[in-house]
């Protein structure tokens, strides 16, 4: 797998990593590429479908935010049903109000702003949550295509064991090996063929929690199209250290600061108190008159200038920057370690691919005409045998490794490593 690459995806960055594409075909369908499974999982994933709604609830938010305060209509009777002459509705006097707070202070396009800051956190959550999916889309596709070439190596080891009983039944008709050692190959035979069983099932296993990625419960694909053994270069530590900077996680601390600022302003701008004004009619019913009437409001802030909510806007804020501090110096240890692990994964690939692999392929050709000759034994022939096939699987290990291990580095810087190779 070429396995790295960020792209632009509905507006933000996600992780964009291209595979190797080969031309085989399954049963069930051809096989499955990564750019395949990470359209899949951005178009489909259920978990993302259900955060997109975030955003047009918040656009409602915004909207009720801009509304400017509903006028009051009020109406008062005052001088009635009482005794002497008030009794009754004679010395009534009847007020028709119309009233309207004013906020002052600038209030209303404050909240739009604290909506606005919050829409622009919501957005980076979104990318956070597409950025972890396309993450995780990798893990799984790794996952399977390491479960892909261990069966691939369970169908060498049956091939082995085959040859070898093939080998140890002439021998022991022609009476040169005794009948324990063909029961002992026949054995190893059938424990490759229940290996091979428990491999295609795990393959099974990490195709279907792939596709559980975009809410399927029966791939539509048997294989990944993917080439472990296909290293991008990697860049320096120090390139990568600059790019943490940038790292989806830091550009939400930096998104949410923007909204702290904003509550933080409104919280101080509603120190400032609203008036509330008003006008109408009073008809007097002794006299017979109609008169009109002025009134003006404000609250006195004696007790509540809103003080509390201002100073837990002031720590919410200072909060941030230390978490950001906190997150950065996280992320700089985690990169490190992952960069050594991303190193070590591909010395022993290489290692392992290019000098002890075929060294012990060789040991085991030699080995078996060896023990074609009689000058070895059956059990140096199957230890031959084992060391080559755990071999195997270590390298397979170790390739699926270094790239488990770059897309948590990719994850983490939020940027292309490496260009991606058509």
């Amino acid at each position: 797998m070429s396995l790295t690459a960020l792209r632009p995806w509905a507006g933000v960055i996600v992780l964009w990593i291209v595979a190797t594409v080969t031309a085989t075909a399954a049963e069930s369908g051809a096989a499955l590429t990564l750019s395949d499974a990470l359209s899949r999982a951005i178009e489909a994933n259920p978990d993302l479908k259900a955060f997109a709604f975030e955003l047009p609830a918040l656009a409602g938010r915004r909207e009720q935010a801009g509304l400017r305060p509903n006028p009051e209509i009020g109406l008062e009777v005052e001088n009635v049903t009482g005794s002497g002459e008030f009794r009754g509705a004679k010395s009534a006097e009847f007020t028709l109000a119309l009233s309207q707070l004013i906020e002052l202070g600038g209030k209303r396009g404050l909240r739009v702003g604290v909506v606005d800051a919050a829409y622009g956190l919501a957005e980076s959550d979104l990318a956070v949550q597409r950025l972890d999916l396309a993450a995780e889309v990798l893990r799984r596709f790794v996952q399977a295509a390491h479960n892909q070439e261990l069966l691939a190596l369970s169908a060498r080891r049956i091939e082995l064991a085959g040859r070898t009983l093939t080998t140890v039944q002439d021998r022991v008709n022609a009476a040169l090996a005794s009948a324990a050692e063909g029961h002992r190959a026949t054995a190893a035979r059938d424990r490759a063929l229940l290996d091979r069983q428990t491999a295609e099932r795990r393959l099974q296993s990490s195709l279907h929690r792939l596709a559980a990625l975009w809410g399927e419960t029966n791939p539509g694909f048997a294989t990944v199209a993917a080439d472990l053994y296909a290293f991008p270069e990697v860049s320096d530590f120090d390139a990568l250290m600059e790019r943490l900077g940038a790292s989806p996680d830091l550009a939400r601390l930096l998104t949410e600061a923007r909204l702290r600022d904003a509550e933080l302003r409104l919280a101080e701008a509603q120190r400032r108190p609203d008036v509330t004004v008003g006008g109408g009619l009073r008809r007097l019913e002794a006299s017979d008159d109609t008169a009109l009437v002025f009134s003006m409001q404000m609250p006195l802030k004696i007790h509540d200038r809103n003080q509390g909510a201002i100073r837990e806007a002031r720590v919410r804020r200072e909060q941030l920057d230390v978490e950001y501090d906190a997150l950065l110096n996280r992320a700089r240890a985690e990169l490190f370690g992952l960069y050594q692990e991303l190193l070590q994964a591909r010395a022993e690939t290489e290692i392992l691919r290019g000098q002890v692999l075929p060294e012990l392929e060789e040991a085991l050709r030699q080995t078996e005409s060896a023990y074609d000759l009689g000058r070895y034994s059956y059990l140096e022939l199957v230890d031959a045998q084992r060391s080559l096939i755990e071999v195997n699987g270590e390298l397979i290990d170790a390739a699926a490794r270094y790239h488990a291990t770059l897309a948590e580095i990719e994850r983490i810087t939020g940027q292309a490593i490496a260009l991606p190779a058509y």
